[in-house]
């Protein structure tokens, strides 16, 4: 895969949150957890196909410990982690620490604050924090991981070099501002939430219950873009590097399989004309379906 950013990375980000624990659709459908074995020899599958991001963050279990194994030193790749609690200068700097060690580096390529709000923005030192550690050579480019269009803005306004939002074919909020000024700002955009923790791939077809709206939503996705279930995850993705021009498309992934898929969605070409007037009046707005923390109990995800 040679299709790159303007900031040279590939424009498939590869997420782990997956590989270091329990993570996706309640489904019986989905497979187990990926052994330690197979998900080293997974990302270095992932490399020699063109995938030069690997996204990680301390709260994904083991995550971070197995993309350092993977990638221990390897300057061929750049690794994006976070901080998860970010309100003191001494909880950022342990948390770096701790990212190094696990991941085997002397400088943290990207890291990005894990959830951060507009108060974190305001309220605390934690952009002034970051920015020291990256004077002392510990952190490279400085981003933040986002919920909403508030903290997005804020995160921007603050001077982040890397914004992680989500994005999807049924949640455009991030299109109205958000992308814009990323853009004119030169923020790299990496478009999480493509596939909606599943609802757009195959696997969204068997929802029914209190989810049964998001089917209905995602099958409103294939009909009028006439496409069959199983090329919804391509479209999804397609639609995804078309967030802005420079943005990154974060998939996760568990198996070679899934793998292969993306890196072929990412050759399978720009979405026609057509397809993006259609796409523009499939958007939904409704918070309790597009944030899966607010699904019913039942179905939330694990972890």
């Amino acid at each position: 895969m040679n299709r790159q950013s303007e900031s040279g990375l590939s424009r498939l980000a590869m997420g782990t949150v997956a590989l270091g624990m329990p993570y996706g659709l309640s489904s019986a459908e989905k497979q187990g957890e990926i052994s330690k074995a197979e998900a080293v020899k997974l990302l270095h599958s992932a490399s020699a196909m063109g995938i030069t991001l690997f996204d990680t963050a301390p709260g994904y279990g083991v995550s971070e410990s197995i993309v350092g194994e993977a990638f221990a030193n390897d300057e061929s790749v750049v690794i994006a982690t976070k901080v998860d609690n970010p309100s003191s200068a001494a909880t950022i700097a342990s948390s770096i620490e701790r990212s190094l060690k696990r991941l085997r580096r002397e400088r943290l390529d990207i890291v990005q604050i894990h959830n951060a709000t507009v108060d974190t923005f305001t309220a605390t030192a934690a952009m002034e924090t970051l920015q020291r550690l990256r004077q002392q050579g510990k952190v490279g480019r400085v981003g933040a991981s986002v919920y909403g269009e508030a903290a997005a803005m804020a995160a921007i306004e603050s001077g982040v070099e890397v914004l992680q939002v989500a994005c999807n074919l049924l949640d455009q909020r991030m299109l109205v501002r958000v992308a814009p000024a990323a853009e004119q700002q030169k923020v790299q955009l990496m478009i999480r939430s493509i596939f909606l923790k599943g609802v757009l791939t195959p696997w969204g077809s068997s929802l029914k219950g209190a989810l049964e709206p998001l089917y209905e939503a995602a099958n409103q996705v294939v009909n009028s873009l006439q496409i069959e279930w199983s090329e919804l995850s391509t479209v999804a993705l397609r639609f995804a590097l078309e967030c802005s021009p420079d943005a990154v498309a974060l998939v996760g992934i568990t198996n070679q399989e899934e793998l292969q898929q993306a890196v072929d969605g990412v050759h399978s070409g720009a979405l026609s004309p057509w397809q993006r007037e259609q796409i523009k009046g499939l958007a939904i707005d409704d918070e309790s379906l597009l944030n899966p923390s607010k699904w019913p109990r039942d179905k939330q995800l694990m972890g």
